[in-house]
Protein backbone atom coordinates (compact mmCIF):
# COMPACT_ATOMS: atom_id res chain seq x y z
CA UNK A 1 0.00 0.00 0.00
CA UNK A 2 1.45 3.34 -1.05
CA UNK A 3 -0.35 6.56 -0.12
CA UNK A 4 -4.03 7.29 -0.76
CA UNK A 5 -6.85 8.89 1.24
CA UNK A 6 -7.97 7.74 4.67
CA UNK A 7 -11.61 8.07 3.52
CA UNK A 8 -13.18 7.87 0.02
CA UNK A 9 -12.69 11.00 -2.08
CA UNK A 10 -16.43 11.24 -2.78
CA UNK A 11 -16.88 11.72 0.98
CA UNK A 12 -14.53 14.70 0.99
CA UNK A 13 -11.30 12.75 0.67
CA UNK A 14 -10.20 13.12 4.25
CA UNK A 15 -6.49 13.12 4.98
CA UNK A 16 -3.89 12.25 2.34
CA UNK A 17 -1.59 9.42 3.35
CA UNK A 18 2.17 9.15 2.91
CA UNK A 19 2.15 5.73 4.52
CA UNK A 20 3.88 2.82 2.77
CA UNK A 21 3.15 -0.71 3.92
CA UNK A 22 4.70 -3.99 2.72
CA UNK A 23 2.71 -7.22 3.01
CA UNK A 24 4.31 -10.64 3.45
CA UNK A 25 1.75 -13.29 2.43
CA UNK A 26 3.83 -16.12 3.97
CA UNK A 27 3.64 -14.59 7.46
CA UNK A 28 0.40 -12.62 6.92
CA UNK A 29 2.14 -9.54 8.37
CA UNK A 30 2.17 -5.90 7.24
CA UNK A 31 5.38 -3.89 7.84
CA UNK A 32 5.63 -0.11 7.71
CA UNK A 33 8.31 1.22 5.34
CA UNK A 34 9.80 4.66 4.63
CA UNK A 35 7.02 7.21 4.06
CA UNK A 36 6.19 8.49 0.59
CA UNK A 37 7.90 11.92 0.25
CA UNK A 38 4.77 13.53 -1.23
CA UNK A 39 1.43 12.40 0.24
CA UNK A 40 -0.96 11.71 -2.63
CA UNK A 41 -3.97 9.80 -3.88
CA UNK A 42 -5.25 8.92 -7.36
CA UNK A 43 -1.69 8.02 -8.41
CA UNK A 44 -0.28 4.99 -10.22
CA UNK A 45 2.74 2.82 -9.50
CA UNK A 46 4.81 0.46 -11.64
CA UNK A 47 7.79 -1.79 -10.89
CA UNK A 48 10.94 -1.62 -13.00
CA UNK A 49 14.20 -3.33 -12.06
CA UNK A 50 13.24 -3.96 -8.41
CA UNK A 51 12.25 -0.33 -7.86
CA UNK A 52 8.75 1.12 -7.53
CA UNK A 53 7.92 4.25 -9.54
CA UNK A 54 5.07 6.28 -8.02
CA UNK A 55 3.61 8.69 -10.58
CA UNK A 56 1.38 11.75 -10.36
CA UNK A 57 -1.76 11.79 -8.28
CA UNK A 58 -3.60 14.55 -6.48
CA UNK A 59 -3.18 16.46 -3.26
CA UNK A 60 -6.69 17.96 -3.29
CA UNK A 61 -9.14 16.23 -5.65
CA UNK A 62 -11.99 17.67 -7.72
CA UNK A 63 -10.56 20.31 -10.08
CA UNK A 64 -7.00 19.76 -8.84
CA UNK A 65 -4.43 20.05 -11.65
CA UNK A 66 -2.68 16.98 -10.27
CA UNK A 67 0.95 16.24 -9.53
CA UNK A 68 3.61 15.73 -12.17
CA UNK A 69 6.12 14.29 -9.71
CA UNK A 70 7.69 10.85 -10.01
CA UNK A 71 9.15 9.35 -6.85
CA UNK A 72 11.15 6.12 -6.89
CA UNK A 73 11.31 3.65 -4.00
CA UNK A 74 14.11 1.10 -3.56
CA UNK A 75 12.89 -1.71 -1.26
CA UNK A 76 16.44 -3.00 -0.70
CA UNK A 77 17.47 0.29 0.97
CA UNK A 78 14.01 1.47 2.12
CA UNK A 79 14.77 4.88 0.55
CA UNK A 80 13.03 7.23 -1.87
CA UNK A 81 14.54 9.40 -4.61
CA UNK A 82 13.10 12.02 -6.94
CA UNK A 83 12.63 10.95 -10.56
CA UNK A 84 12.10 13.08 -13.67
CA UNK A 85 8.69 14.78 -13.59
CA UNK A 86 6.00 13.95 -16.12
CA UNK A 87 5.21 16.65 -18.69
CA UNK A 88 2.03 17.68 -16.86
CA UNK A 89 0.26 16.99 -13.58
CA UNK A 90 -2.45 14.33 -13.68
CA UNK A 91 -4.36 11.86 -11.59
CA UNK A 92 -6.67 8.86 -12.11
CA UNK A 93 -4.71 7.48 -15.06
CA UNK A 94 -3.29 4.14 -16.14
CA UNK A 95 0.41 3.28 -16.14
CA UNK A 96 2.40 0.28 -17.29
CA UNK A 97 6.04 -0.64 -17.80
CA UNK A 98 7.57 -2.21 -20.90
CA UNK A 99 11.30 -2.80 -21.50
CA UNK A 100 12.39 -0.32 -18.83
CA UNK A 101 10.04 2.48 -19.91
CA UNK A 102 6.90 3.74 -18.17
CA UNK A 103 3.79 4.48 -20.23
CA UNK A 104 1.15 6.78 -18.74
CA UNK A 105 -2.31 6.63 -20.33
CA UNK A 106 -4.78 9.50 -20.11
CA UNK A 107 -5.76 11.02 -16.80
CA UNK A 108 -7.41 14.09 -15.35
CA UNK A 109 -6.13 17.54 -14.34
CA UNK A 110 -9.29 19.60 -14.50
CA UNK A 111 -9.80 18.26 -18.01
CA UNK A 112 -9.59 14.83 -19.63
CA UNK A 113 -6.05 14.13 -20.87
CA UNK A 114 -6.26 12.08 -24.11
CA UNK A 115 -2.53 11.34 -24.46
CA UNK A 116 0.05 8.63 -23.80
CA UNK A 117 3.29 9.74 -22.18
CA UNK A 118 6.51 7.70 -22.25
CA UNK A 119 9.06 8.04 -19.45
CA UNK A 120 12.53 6.60 -20.04
CA UNK A 121 13.83 5.26 -16.71
CA UNK A 122 17.29 4.45 -18.04
CA UNK A 123 16.82 0.84 -16.92
CA UNK A 124 17.92 -1.72 -19.50
CA UNK A 125 16.46 -5.17 -18.90
CA UNK A 126 19.13 -7.87 -18.85
CA UNK A 127 16.94 -10.26 -20.77
CA UNK A 128 13.87 -9.66 -22.91
CA UNK A 129 11.32 -12.19 -24.00
CA UNK A 130 11.76 -13.06 -27.66
CA UNK A 131 8.39 -14.00 -29.18
CA UNK A 132 10.01 -15.64 -32.24
CA UNK A 133 9.09 -19.30 -32.47
CA UNK A 134 6.54 -19.13 -29.68
CA UNK A 135 3.13 -20.60 -30.35
CA UNK A 136 0.09 -18.70 -29.18
CA UNK A 137 -2.44 -20.35 -26.94
CA UNK A 138 -6.00 -19.15 -26.90
CA UNK A 139 -8.07 -18.78 -23.74
CA UNK A 140 -10.39 -21.51 -25.03
CA UNK A 141 -7.47 -23.98 -25.26
CA UNK A 142 -6.33 -23.19 -21.73
CA UNK A 143 -9.87 -23.51 -20.37
CA UNK A 144 -10.40 -26.83 -22.17
CA UNK A 145 -7.26 -28.30 -20.50
CA UNK A 146 -8.61 -27.53 -17.05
Amino acid sequence: MIGGWDTPWWNGGGKLLAEVMEYNPQTDVWVQKAALPTPRAGHSAVVIGNRIYVLGGTKVGGGDPGLSTVEIYDPSTDKWEQGTDMTEGKWVFGASSVDGNVYVFGGWNGRIIPTVEELDTGFVPSQSVNPAGKLTTTWGEIKARN
